[in-house]
């Protein structure tokens, strides 16, 4: 399971969850989800399972303060699964400048919990300001830690040193998460346009690579480059 845990005061107010794999299959939408209040008690219209649903103009809203001190939000993985991302489609107000009334900033500090079959938490991130923020991320990557000794050191070493080591200790190896590349290209496989509006690629630490970069095409419809 995975618990979204509200900053204590605050809404949980959003379009979508999503939770991925380090293969970025998604593992929550249609689980079945709960949540610890709805806003006027209206689950067609905010309750946990739109969250879920794939759908981005549906919402989830609980109440806050006395009617639900501690607003939390649950999905069930219906299994357990190895989870590296969660993407969140934050709720905005209005349009998605959301100036009036700060709704992206309603999941500032939010909590996320992973939890093992027994509701126990195994791990947890928290969010940051969400202020202005369309899509807050949260990264639980693991796979550049150190790992743990397979064995225990013996008390007394079995050979003294040598006085004069035959070689340089060799650098700690270093693994990659992802791979690396100097271009992307996108392709059409199926007779189909390629027809977007952006195209954005991240590093691990979700830095924008190629906004303002040079790009080409195969072909512009008309001949139109402007």
């Amino acid at each position: 399971k995975i618990r979204l845990i509200a900053n204590p005061g605050e809404y949980l107010h959003i379009f979508e969850f999503v939770a991925k794999d380090s293969s970025y299959a998604d593992l929550t939408t249609g689980k079945p989800a709960s949540q610890t209040s709805t806003l006027s008690n209206n689950d067609g219209s905010y309750g946990p399972a739109n969250a879920v649903d794939g759908n981005s103009d549906s919402i989830i809203h609980t109440k806050k303060g006395n009617a639900d001190p501690n607003p939390a939000w649950t999905v069930d993985l219906e299994a357990s699964h190895e989870v590296a991302l969660i993407e969140i489609q934050n709720r905005y107000c209005g349009d998605t400048n959301d100036a009036a009334q700060n709704c992206l900033g309603r999941l500032s500090n939010a909590t996320v919990e992973l939890l093992d079959n027994q509701d126990n938490v195994v791990d947890s991130k928290s969010f940051g300001d969400t202020t202005g923020v369309l899509v807050p991320l949260l990264d639980f990557n693991k796979c550049l830690s150190t790992p743990s000794p397979t064995a225990s050191p013996t008390k007394s070493p079995s050979l003294s040193p040598s006085s004069s080591p035959s070689a340089s200790p060799s650098a700690s190896p270093t693994e990659n998460c992802y791979p690396t590349a100097s271009k992307i290209r996108l392709i059409s496989t199926t007779g189909e346009y390629l027809h977007i509006f952006e195209f954005v690629a991240k590093d691990s630490s979700y830095a924008d690579l190629t906004t303002g970069k040079t790009a080409e095409q195969t072909s512009t419809l008309s001949n139109n480059d402007g």
